[in-house]
């Protein structure tokens, strides 16, 4: 008797954990689509008033776009949510939501393709996608590979959510987990290791 019902609480709380991690993957991406539309700018000082005519004013410039060309609609702009900091620390990042998801893809490939070499006034700005911070964590966990592969000019990349993908010898792997991802590219250049 008791143990039938110890098994069936086991299993009545395995279901629950399976429900609740499906529940968690759903609300990242919701969190991850509510912020489809979205780009943060590091970098731009603090005490600039008007952030939403200088950010037109900042694309135009990136963009080399003409007056008579409209640049991307800009919904929205705010500073990060948290206290203004200490003079000479960074500044709070500002995030921007563009109107159209096209127009932020276009931006965001255009000054990726500047390697990060982004002035504006004397300062200098990085803009990088605003993923959850679940996913950013998951992106990150390639990073030590990244490098690696990057040294040894080793096509690669990460595609949404957080999947690497890797060229060697002409033949492409995807992976989903950083210990997998090591493992192949251990097997199949170990001497990117030292091995």
């Amino acid at each position: 008797m008791i143990e039938d019902q110890a098994n069936s609480q086991g299993k009545t709380m395995g279901d629950l954990y399976k429900d609740v991690k499906a529940l968690q993957g759903k609300m990242l991406d919701l969190e991850a689509r509510s912020r489809r539309n979205n780009l943060i700018l590091a970098g731009f000082p603090e005490g600039k008033e008007g952030i939403s005519p200088l950010l037109d004013t900042i694309l135009r410039h990136f963009l080399k776009l003409s007056d008579t060309i409209p640049a991307p609609e800009i919904e929205c702009a705010h500073r990060a949510l948290r206290p203004i900091p200490d003079p000479g620390h960074p500044p709070r990042h500002i995030i921007i939501r563009f109107l159209r998801w096209s127009d932020k893809n276009e931006v965001f490939k255009t000054l990726a393709s500047a390697k990060g070499k982004l002035t504006w006034d004397g300062h200098d700005l990085r803009m990088f996608q605003n993923f959850p911070m679940e996913i950013q964590r998951q992106r990150d966990s390639y990073r030590e590979l990244r490098s690696i592969l990057r040294k040894e000019n080793l096509r690669h990349g990460i595609l949404y959510p957080a999947r690497l993908i890797v060229t060697i010898n002409e033949e492409t792997f995807i992976f989903k987990e950083p210990k997998e991802a090591e493992k192949v590219v251990k097997e199949k250049r170990p001497d990117l290791f030292g091995m």
